[in-house]
């Protein structure tokens, strides 16, 4: 008898649901851009936190930091320049600005540092990023990375390897789950996120905001021609004169301040948590079921095979109307299986 209890308890750890449905965890998560001491990051989220209040309830959110070893190409740069403009050293920062005017010494210099040194992500930090993404998402947050510049880098690195794992200790694919979102500011990518299942599934959880003269960025298009285009011009000036800087050019921009806000609103709008802890129902046809109301997600396991389906946007008012039908069987067939978007999250017993 005691063997079988075990087992018992070892297949519902397998199948079992774990995410409390009425609570609506998020985490925002800042990957910090190139030149970004401990100090300077720390303003970076206070400011993102202080622009982000007038689209998002600042309880609702938990903000935290993700740290990386801040880049030194452009230090490498500076010195080439150096050498070449000795006491006109201020022609530097006016040949990164307006990049299509820079001389041929100057063009070599910037493609040769950033196509060898540029995008280096290094495996410690990047390790750390991922443990603490999978830490949150396994204790049932969605998880929001607002990157910027090089911290975009880690953050499409990091999707990678928290989508291609199981969730927490079952054998749920978090690839089922989208519980990871990435707002990419001011990146040197040619890419935000990608693909989980099927083509395009990615798009509305991911997204990108990139200046159209953030002198960095067209630095580094000048050699990576694939990167990103600018898609927000701001009418304001900065006091950063790159226009690069995560608060002074973004944040305090004219449109891409709101337009972060905006972005970053849609996005947590479109993630969800993992598997849910589900109320056992009585139907001969379902098992058991769970609701969502924030994102309108219905989670239902099905009696014959153990299979569990997530549907979208299933208003409220269906949900209390199957809870309240006289066969939810009946009611779920006829009025929720063919009537909305729905994805098989876990396979069940064949």
């Amino acid at each position: 008898m005691r063997y079988v209890f075990i087992l018992l308890l070892c297949s519902f750890d397998v199948i079992g649901s774990q995410c409390d449905p009425q609570s609506n965890k998020q985490s925002i998560y800042f990957s910090n851009g190139m030149f970004n001491e401990i100090n300077d990051i720390s303003i970076s989220v206070y400011q993102l936190e202080k622009e982000l209040s007038a689209f998002i309830n600042p309880s609702a959110i938990n903000y935290e930091i993700s740290v990386n070893d801040s880049e030194q190409w452009l230090l490498q740069i500076l010195e080439v320049a150096k050498q070449k403009l000795g006491d006109e050293l201020s022609m530097f920062f006016i040949y990164l600005s307006s990049i299509d005017k820079a001389p041929e010494w100057f063009l070599e210099a910037v493609d040769e540092v950033v196509r060898s040194s540029f995008g280096n992500v290094n495996d410690q930090d990047l390790r750390q990023h991922v443990s603490e993404y999978q830490r949150a998402i396994d204790n049932c947050s969605k998880v929001l990375v607002i990157a910027h510049s090089q911290g975009n880098f880690y953050a499409n690195s990091a999707w990678s390897q928290v989508y291609s794992r199981s969730f927490g200790n079952s054998m749920f694919e978090q690839r089922n789950f989208r519980s990871l979102g990435i707002l990419s500011v001011a990146t040197p990518s040619n890419y935000v996120g990608h693909q989980l299942l099927d083509e395009g599934d990615h798009l509305d959880i991911t997204d990108y905001v990139t200046l159209t003269n953030d002198a960095i960025i067209n630095i580094v298009r000048n050699s990576f021609p694939a990167t990103l285009a600018g898609n927000v011009t701001n009418s304001n000036s900065s006091q950063d004169p790159l226009y690069h800087n995560f608060v002074s050019a973004y944040l305090a921009g004219d449109v891409s301040g709101s337009v972060i806000g905006v972005k970053t609103l849609a996005i947590l709008d479109g993630l969800e948590p993992g598997p849910l802890k589900r109320a056992p129902v009585a139907s001969s046809s379902l098992k058991s079921l769970a609701y969502l109301p924030n994102e309108q997600i219905l989670e239902a396991e099905f009696v014959s095979d153990g299979s569990i389906y997530r549907y979208y946007g299933v208003p409220k008012s269906t949900y209390d109307a199957l809870m309240t039908a006289t066969s939810l069987g009946s009611y779920f067939y006829f009025n929720v299986r063919s009537s909305y978007r729905y994805k098989k999250v876990y396979e069940g017993n064949p």
